[in-house]
C-alpha cells in the first residue's frame, strides 16, 4: 500500500492511521490536508519539512515516542490549522507558533513555565488551548447527574496561572473558558479592576460557558464597575456555569444588574461555595426564561435564591408586587443540599414553574416551606418531589395567613391545587412538618402517586384540615373518601392520623405509626405492610362492631414486631348476612401472608368456620408467633385450594398446623386436600408432635420439597392424632411429586408415619437426615434409581428401602452395624450406586463384605463377572475401626471385575486400614484417575 502513494504526486489530502514509517511523506509534496493517528516517531520530522504546501496537520489522536519536538512543524509556513498532540510539547512551542502568521485554527495544550513574557498568541478564529491543564478535570460531580459541555469554537482551559498577555489576542472572541486553581482574587478576564487591554463587557457577551474550581481566593465571579448605557447586555449569551470548590467565593455577579441578561443560560451549578450569600437579583431571576437545571450543594451561608430585598433595612423591593411575576418556564430540575442558612427558595408570591419536573431539596434546616399556594398551582409538570432533613419545615405548601393560622380567603372549593403528573413524593426527617397536602388539595391531584414518609415527629395529618372546616366544606365532604395513593409509605410519624379525609393506596407499608388511628383507610388495598404497630389487638374485628368489609382487596399483607396483635382476624358469624358471603369475607383475595415477630398472636382467624375463606391464598410465611397453637380449620383448609408455599418458623407453642379435633370429627365429609401445595417448611416448634395429619397427608399431590427441622416434641412427620376405633386406616400414602426431603435435628422422632403405612413417592432425587437418631421406621418406596441419600448422626436401618434405589451416598457420623453389604443392602441391590462418600463410621469394619455371599450372587448359575459396576466416587474418611473396604474371599475367579468404572477414591485418616483393593482385583481399574 506504501509503495502505491510515490506515483501519487498530485495528492492533495490523506489520512493515515497506525501507520509506523513516514518515509514516503516527504513525496507528497502537494499535500494541503494531513491528518495522522497512532504512533508518532522521531523520522517524521524530516518528512514534515518537506511538505511545504500543508494548510492543514491534525496530530491530535497522535501518541508521541517522545516529547513532541516543534521543529518537525517549523518549516510549515503555510499552516492555516494546527492540531498538535495531547502530550508533553517541547519548550519552544511558542516560538514556532508566532511564526505561523497564516494561523486560523489551533488546539495545544502547554505549561506556562514555557511561555515567554512577551509573548501572544496570533488572532485565530477557532482555538482550543490548553495551559497546565494536563490534570484538569471538570467531571467532578456530588450527588447528582446534572451537567454537560458544550461544544464550542473558542475555549481557554487554564489551571493554576493565568497568562493575561498571552491570551489578549484571543479574548475579544472567547466562548469557553475553564479556569481552575488559581490563586488570585479575581479571574483576570472576567473583571476590569486589573486589566484593559481587552474590553471586559465584550469578553462577557461572547461567553457561553465558564467553569471555576477550586480557586480558593476568589471573591468575585463576574466584576465590572460601569458600563456604556448603549452597550448590549452582558453574559447574554452563556448556557452554562458551574463554580465549584471556592471557599472565598461572596458574589457571582458584581454588575450593573440593569445591563446584565441571563436569557440564554441553561444550566447553574454551585457546589462547595460556603460563602455564597445569593444567587440572582430579582431582575436576574426574571431574565432566565431557558434555565432548565439548577443545582446548588453546600453553601450554608445562601439565604435566599432570588433576592427580593434591598438595601441594608431589608425593605422589599418595589419591583415585587402583584402585578410582578417571576417565571422560570424551562426550569425542569431544581437540586438544593446542605443549605444550612436557606430560609425560602423564591419569592413569596407570583413565581410560577411550570415546566419543574424533579425537585430535590436535602438538608436545609432553616427553610420553612417549598411553595406559596400560587407556586404550588403552577407546577402542572412536576413528577418527583424528594425533601429530606429540613429540621424547621412545617408546610411544603404556605396557606396560612397570620398568625392565628387562619385558612387563606383565597382557598375555596372552586380554587383548588392539584399536581395533575406527580408520580413520587418522598418525605424524610422533617422534625416539624405538620401536614403534607394542603386542604385546597384536589381529590383528583394525588391518583396513582407514590407517597413515602419517614422520620417526621410532628407529622399529624396528610391532609391538612382545618377544625371548624369538618362537615361544613362540600370540597372536603366529597374528598372525605378519595385520597386515592398508588402507594404509601409512613415509617415513624407517631402523631399521625387519618382524621377526616381517610387515605387509600394500592399498596400501604405503615412503621411506628397509631394504627387505631386510620379509622377508615386502607381497607380496600392490595398490598399492605404493618410493622411496629402496639396499640393494635386485631386487624379487622367485627366482635366490636367493625366493617366486615374490610381489607377484602387485600392481596399481599405483611405483619412484623407488633407486641399486642392477638388475632389477624374476630367475625361474628351473624353479621354475614344472607346472599352477601363472597363479597363480605375478610381476606378472600389475599394471596401472600407473612407474620412475623408477633408474640401476643394467638389466632390467625377467630371466630365461626363459615366466616373465612382463603380461596387465593398461595403462600403462608409465619415466623416468631410465640402463643400461636393451630394455624386452620378444616373448613379454611377446604378453601385453601391454590395455596403453594407453607414456612412456619420459631412458634414455640405451636401444637398443630391444623385443627386436628375438627378434622377428626369431619372424615365422613369431603376429603381434605391441599391440591397446590408445592413447600412445606417447618423449623424450631417445639411442641409440635407431628407435621399433618395422615388425613390429610392424602391429599398433597403437588408436594415437592419438604423441610422439618429443630422440632424437639415430634415423632412423626405424618401421624394419627387420635386412635379411630373401629375406623379403617389408608395402608399406602402417594406423594406423587415429592422430590426433595430433609429432616435435620428431630432428636424423637420415630417414623415418617403411622405403622403399617407405606409411602410411594416414585419422583424422590434427595433424601437428608441428620441428628434424627431414634427413627426406626421410614418405609419409603422410591422408584428411579436417582436417590441422593444423605445420613448424620441417624441410624441406617431404618433406611433399608431406600438404599435400594440410591445413586449417591453420603454417610457423617453413623455408629450402628459393622458393614452396608450384606447386613443392610444385598449386593445386587447396589448396582445403581454412582459414588459413596463415608466420614466418621465408628463401628464399621468393612464397607462390602462378600466373602461369603458371592458365591450365592450368581447370574445364569454363574458366579457374577462384576459388581458396583457403577461406582465412580469413593470416599472414606475418619473411619478408627475400618480394616478393609472390599473382603472376597480367594476362591472368587480371577476374572471377576470389581468395580470397574472406578475414577476417583480418597481414604484418609483409617488407621486400621490393612488393604484397599483386594489381591484379584489388581490391574481391574481401567478408569480410575485419581
Amino acid at each position: 500500500m506504501v509503495r502505491g502513494l510515490f506515483p501519487c504526486m498530485l495528492l492533495r489530502s490523506c489520512h493515515l492511521d497506525n501507520f509506523t514509517h513516514y518515509s514516503f511523506l516527504g513525496n507528497l509534496t502537494t499535500l494541503e490536508i494531513l491528518s495522522l493517528h497512532g504512533w508518532v516517531y522521531e523520522d517524521l520530522a524530516d518528512e514534515l519539512e518537506m511538505l511545504e504546501n500543508l494548510k492543514i496537520l491534525d496530530l491530535i489522536n497522535c501518541v508521541c515516542s517522545g516529547r513532541f519536538q516543534s521543529k518537525v512543524i517549523r518549516r510549515l509556513s503555510q499552516l492555516e490549522e494546527l492540531y498538535l498532540p495531547r502530550s508533553s510539547i517541547s519548550n519552544d512551542i511558542f516560538l514556532e507558533i508566532k511564526f505561523f502568521t497564516r494561523l486560523k485554527r489551533l488546539s495545544v495544550e502547554v505549561h506556562s513555565l514555557h511561555c515567554p513574557l512577551d509573548f501572544e498568541f496570533p488572532e485565530l478564529e477557532n482555538y482550543k488551548i490548553g495551559i497546565n491543564c494536563f490534570s484538569i478535570n471538570f467531571g467532578y460531580r456530588e450527588m447528582s447527574g446534572f451537567g454537560y459541555t458544550i461544544d464550542t469554537a473558542r475555549s481557554l482551559k487554564i489551571e493554576e496561572v493565568f497568562p493575561y498577555n498571552a491570551f489578549s489576542q484571543l479574548l475579544g472572541n472567547l466562548e469557553s473558558l475553564e479556569v481552575s486553581k488559581i490563586k488570585d482574587q479575581y479571574v483576570e478576564c472576567l473583571t476590569n479592576k486589573t486589566q484593559q487591554k481587552v474590553s471586559v463587557s465584550m469578553i462577557l457577551r461572547n461567553l457561553k460557558q465558564v467553569r471555576i474550581d477550586y480557586c480558593k481566593n476568589l471573591k468575585v465571579v463576574f466584576q465590572m464597575e460601569e458600563v456604556e448605557e448603549n452597550e448590549a447586555p452582558l453574559l447574554s449569551n452563556l448556557k452554562i456555569l458551574r463554580l465549584q470548590r471556592l471557599p472565598d467565593l461572596s458574589c457571582i455577579w458584581e454588575l450593573p444588574t440593569q445591563h446584565v441578561r441571563l436569557e440564554s443560560l441553561v444550566e447553574l451549578t454551585i457546589l462547595h461555595c460556603p460563602r455564597l450569600k445569593s444567587l440572582f437579583s430579582l431582575s436576574l431571576a426574571q431574565s432566565l426564561i431557558l434555565l432548565e437545571k439548577l443545582e446548588i450543594i453546600y453553601c450554608p451561608k445562601l439565604k435566599q435564591i432570588v433576592t427580593e430585598l434591598e438595601g441594608d433595612e431589608g425593605e422589599t423591593s418595589p419591583t415585587i408586587n402583584s402585578r410582578t411575576s417571576l417565571s422560570f418556564p424551562k426550569l425542569t430540575k431544581l437540586y438544593i443540599s446542605t443549605c444550612d442558612g436557606l430560609e425560602y427558595i423564591f419569592p413569596a408570591q407570583h413565581v410560577k414553574l411550570e415546566s419543574l419536573v424533579v425537585l430535590t431539596i436535602k438538608k436545609c434546616p432553616r427553610l420553612k416551606s417549598l411553595f406559596s399556594l400560587s407556586l404550588a398551582q403552577s407546577l402542572v409538570q412536576l413528577k418527583c418531589l424528594d425533601i429530606s432533613y429540613c429540621d424547621e419545615m412545617k408546610q411544603i405548601v404556605t396557606e396560612l395567613e397570620g398568625d392565628e393560622g387562619e385558612i387563606s380567603p383565597t382557598i375555596n372549593s372552586h380554587n383548588s391545587l392539584c399536581f395533575p403528573e406527580l408520580g413520587d413524593v418522598s418525605i424524610s426527617n422533617c422534625y416539624g412538618l405538620e401536614y403534607i397536602f394542603p386542604t385546597s388539595m384536589s381529590p383528583q391531584g394525588l391518583q396513582d402517586l407514590t407517597l413515602n414518609v419517614e422520620a417526621c415527629s410532628q407529622l399529624k395529618q396528610v391532609f391538612r384540615v382545618a377544625k371548624d372546616r369538618v362537615g361544613n366544606d362540600s370540597m372536603l365532604q366529597h374528598q372525605q373518601f378519595l385520597g386515592s395513593l398508588s402507594s404509601f409509605s409512613v415509617k415513624r410519624c407517631p402523631l399521625l392520623t387519618d382524621l377526616v379525609v381517610h387515605l387509600e393506596a394500592k399498596k400501604a407499608s405503615i412503621k411506628g405509626v397509631r394504627l387505631s388511628a386510620f379509622k377508615e383507610s386502607f381497607k380496600t388495598s392490595k398490598q399492605l405492610e404493618l410493622r411496629e404497630i402496639q396499640d393494635l389487638d386485631c386487624l379487622v374485628d367485627t366482635t366490636k362492631n367493625g366493617p366486615t368489609s374490610a381489607f377484602t382487596h387485600l392481596e399481599t399483607l405483611f405483619i412484623e414486631d407488633m407486641d399486642g396483635l392477638e388475632a389477624l382476624c374476630k367475625v361474628v358469624d351473624e353479621l354475614l348476612h344472607d346472599g352477601e358471603e363472597n363479597q363480605e369475607h375478610p381476606h378472600s383475595n389475599l394471596q401472600s401472608l407473612t407474620l412475623y415477630q408477633l408474640p401476643a398472636l394467638r389466632w390467625i382467624f377467630n371466630g365461626s368456620p363459615r366466616s373465612f375463606t382463603l380461596q387465593s391464598l398461595k403462600v403462608v410465611a409465619i415466623n416468631g408467633c410465640g402463643k400461636l397453637k393451630s394455624l386452620f380449620s378444616p373448613s379454611l383448609i377446604q378453601s385453601l385450594a391454590l395455596l403453594e408455599q407453607l414456612m412456619i418458623q420459631h412458634c414455640n407453642e405451636l401444637e398443630t398446623l391444623f385443627n386436628d379435633s375438627e378434622i377428626e370429627s369431619k372424615t365422613s365429609s369431603l376429603p381434605l386436600r391441599l391440591p397446590k401445595l408445592k413447600t412445606l417448611f417447618i423449623r424450631a416448634c417445639a411442641k409440635l408432635e407431628y407435621v399433618v395429619p395422615i388425613t390429610l397427608a392424602q391429599g398433597l399431590p403437588a408436594l415437592a420439597s419438604l423441610s422439618v427441622s429443630s422440632c424437639g416434641a415430634l415423632k412423626q412427620v405424618f401421624g394419627m392424632p387420635y386412635e379411630q376405633n373401629g375406623v379403617q386406616h389408608h395402608s399406602n400414602l402417594l406423594l406423587p411429586s415429592l422430590q426433595d426431603l430433609e429432616l435435620d435435628r428431630l432428636r424423637n422422632l420415630t417414623s415418617f408415619v403411622p405403622q403399617n403405612y407405606i409411602v410411594k413417592a416414585p419422583s424422590l432425587k434427595s433424601v437428608k437426615a441428620n441428628v434424627c437418631s431414634k427413627v426406626i421406621n421410614f418405609p419409603i418406596q422410591q422408584a428411579n434409581n436417582q436417590l441422593e441419600l444423605t445420613l448424620k448422626e441417624t441410624g441406617l436401618s431404618a433406611f433399608k428401602e431406600l438404599l435400594c434405589n440410591t445413586k449417591d451416598l453420603i454417610l457423617h457420623n453413623i455408629g450402628d452395624h459393622k458393614n452396608l453389604v450384606p447386613d443392610l443392602v444385598d449386593l445386587e441391590h447396589l448396582d445403581g450406586l454412582t459414588s459413596i462418600s463415608i466420614n466418621k463410621w465408628s463401628s464399621g469394619e468393612c464397607l462390602v463384605d462378600a466373602s461369603q455371599i458371592m458365591m450365592d450372587f450368581k447370574c445364569n448359575g454363574q458366579p457374577p463377572k462384576c459388581f458396583l459396576q457403577n461406582l465412580k466416587i469413593l470416599r472414606v474418611v475418619d473411619c478408627e475401626n475400618i480394616s478393609e473396604i472390599f473382603r472376597i474371599d480367594d476362591g472368587i475367579e480371577s476374572n471377576a471385575r470389581y468395580l470397574p468404572n472406578l475414577k476417583f477414591v480418597e481414604i484418609r485418616e483409617c488407621p486400621s486400614l490393612e488393604y484397599f483393593f483386594p489381591h484379584t482385583s489388581i490391574g481391574g481399574f481401567p478408569h480410575l484417575e485419581e
